[in-house]
């Protein structure tokens, strides 16, 4: 009388093991399985990648810091391009809210923008997913043609008619006379950051560590002393400038030679942004809200009013500066305290740049632009 009620009690435990290991319906495993995300990107996704592996959709697997900033479209599944790269393009973009201390603008564009640069207040770009690429003059967004279809994530330069732009899979461009051209480099690393302080000294900085540099002719590889995914990079001059990048990766480049700081002590989420007024106040954020300041000695956590990824920042003077992350928030340093703004906007900003306290761009999510006149 006992074996059926142990076949019962077997039965049932194999059917609940069974609904244990299988995903449902929308979960991170059935996600991840419509992608063919590049091998080399996804592994490096696995330490704090907020980006897509590839330029179609971005796989769950290719996760930020849990709870933070995991997909950069996570909120967006609907609106993602397919596995073949087709584009959700489809037209104005918006900021989907209401009142916010900033003006929106439109960009024309529904792509997912990462950043933006300009000459001047009239000379401003923005690029973005699906080789997304605006550019804002006499008031107005326009789109611009390129011979590229991958994410771009990063815009520098030094004047109208010379700058960079980087992208995933291999992807720089160089717009000299007019006209956009694709320059190769060493390794062909994914790049994410771009610096310089010269047409012929530009830095370039990205995935496995990869740091760059290009002297007018080409570009040459440095050791950065890292294997980490690096994201952004800022410089008082040629001689002294600093990079961030996941799991807390720190680089101080004094006269071409790469130091990683150990900033264990102080953080050990992944660093986004940097940037700064001189060599002894330099700032930089990222996950969990982070933000690091840099007094010229060492390197300090400041309070954070969020807990939000935080991925750029960018300012004027050292009483004023800005920060824009996950979600819309965008935070305001007075020279005390970083305080929250309203953007007006739930979508996440990526990108920050101006010419001034009462003049710059906030770019993001959906095609979203936001400008403080």
């Amino acid at each position: 009388m006992r074996k059926p009620l142990v076949a019962t009690l077997l039965f049932s435990i194999v059917l609940a093991a069974h609904a244990c290991s299988t995903p449902p319906s929308g979960s991170e495993s059935d996600a991840s399985t419509a992608e063919s995300p590049d091998a080399a990107d996804a592994a490096s996704g696995a330490q704090d990648g907020a980006l897509p592996a590839t330029d179609a959709q971005p796989s769950p697997a290719d996760a930020a810091e849990p709870g933070t900033d995991a997909s950069p479209l996570a909120a967006d599944a609907g609106a993602l391009p397919d596995a073949a790269g087709s584009s959700p393009d489809t037209g104005a973009g918006s900021v989907d809210a209401g009142a916010g201390d900033f003006t929106p603008e439109t960009s024309n564009t529904a792509e997912y923008l990462m950043q933006v640069w300009g000459s001047s207040g009239s000379d401003v770009w923005a690029v973005g997913w699906h080789g997304a690429v605006l550019h804002r003059a006499a008031g107005a967004w326009t789109k611009v043609t390129v011979a590229s279809t991958s994410t771009l994530l990063d815009v520098w330069g030094t004047g109208a008619e010379d700058f960079w732009i980087s992208g995933m899979g291999s992807t720089l461009l160089h717009r000299q006379s007019g006209a956009f051209t694709s320059v190769s480099y060493p390794g062909g690393d994914t790049l994410y950051g771009l610096y310089g302080f010269a047409s012929n000294d530009v830095w370039a900085a990205g995935l496995g560590g990869a740091l760059l540099h290009w002297n007018g002719t080409d570009w040459q590889t440095v050791n950065s002393g890292t294997t980490k995914w690096l994201w952004s990079i800022w410089g008082s001059s040629t001689s002294d400038f600093w990079v961030v990048g996941n799991d807390a990766a720190v680089l101080h480049v004094v006269d071409g030679t790469s130091t990683l700081v150990d900033v264990s002590g102080v953080t050990t989420s992944s660093l986004k942004g940097v940037w700064g007024t001189s060599p002894n106040d330099v700032w930089a954020v990222g996950a969990n809200g982070t933000i690091l300041h840099y007094d010229g000695v060492a390197w300090a956590q400041t309070p954070s009013p969020v807990t939000s990824t935080l991925h750029q920042v960018w300012g004027t003077g050292t009483s004023n500066a800005w920060i824009v992350g996950l979600g819309g928030v965008v935070l305001h340093w007075d020279g005390a305290a970083w305080s929250p703004w309203t953007s007006g906007t739930p979508n996440s900003l990526w990108g920050v740049w101006g010419t001034g306290p009462d003049d710059f761009w906030m770019v993001g999510e959906k095609g979203t632009i936001l400008h403080k006149p």
